[in-house]
């Protein structure tokens, strides 16, 4: 069972998470995109005779600015993440935040990987769903709104820092620096999405 935190803080997940044909039960909920775009006006009425709270799930091909005129509205927004490569939750979070204005809990599920933690507060996700399996991220740094484009200008605090490996050319060998080794890995940041590259 996965382990939610909300701004590094271990919570118990009270939402309930309807597919596209599950009753209203009692309680907070969200829906996916499609369902929200289908019937908006029924869920609303729903979770305001009941005072409860509604969100809305996006899968990264989902358009997050079709949230515009109910972002408001909105208590939560859920990032189900498939694949832990693919970068295009990134700049889906970061409109989110920027783009949207949205003040709300910004939750990715899935697969989420502990070592992406920070970049992905860097662009405004502040909740996460971690695996049993995984540690508690007690280390990540709290980077409210540093997002994407919006993120501190400091070289040593952005994306292709010294940290990132780095390559050199002595006499036409590409020799790997000290660093790769211990890191092979580096992330590249192309058109606002991060991508993981192995080295």
């Amino acid at each position: 069972m996965a382990k939610l935190y909300i701004d590094n803080q271990l919570h118990t997940d009270t939402w309930i998470h309807l597919d596209e044909e599950s009753g209203h039960p009692p309680g907070d909920f969200t829906v996916p995109l499609s369902r929200w775009l289908h019937e908006p006006d029924t869920l609303i009425a729903k979770a305001n005779a009941d005072n409860m709270r509604y969100g809305v799930r996006l899968g990264v091909d989902d358009d997050p600015l079709l949230l515009a005129e109910d972002i408001d509205r909105l208590a939560l927004i859920v990032i189900e993440i498939t694949s832990s490569v693919d970068g295009r939750y990134y700049s889906t979070a970061a409109r989110i935040r920027e783009h949207l204005s949205f003040q709300g809990e910004l939750r990715a599920t899935g697969r989420v990987e502990v070592d992406q933690l920070t970049f992905m507060q860097r662009c405004g996700i502040n909740a996460y769903e971690l695996g049993d399996d995984l540690p508690p991220p007690a280390k990540v740094g709290n980077y409210q709104r540093h997002y994407q484009s919006g993120g501190p200008r400091d070289r040593s605090t952005q994306i292709g820092s010294s940290r990132v490996p780095q390559r050199t050319r002595t006499h036409n060998t590409d020799e790997v620096s000290a660093s790769s080794i211990e890191n092979p890995k580096r992330y590249v940041f192309v058109d606002g999405v991060i991508h993981q590259e192995n080295l």
